[in-house]
């Protein structure tokens, strides 16, 4: 897989790439090694954006 974009949020860092084989983008927030996908873009970094609120709020 190959980057597609690196984007940062609230201080955490993810760097998101594109399966092509399952069609879906795939990243991981580098700062707590948690990773999200989703089928659209828009999708993945909805779910990046939670990943790291989750972290924030709950601290884990």
């Amino acid at each position: 897989m190959k980057t597609v974009m690196s984007k940062s949020y609230r201080g955490y860092t993810a760097n998101i790439s594109l399966d092509e084989d399952n069609a879906i983008y795939v990243g991981l927030v580098e700062e707590i090694s948690e990773s999200f996908r989703g089928k659209t873009v828009d999708e993945a970094l909805k779910r990046f954006h939670a990943v790291v609120d989750r972290h924030i709020i709950h601290g884990a």
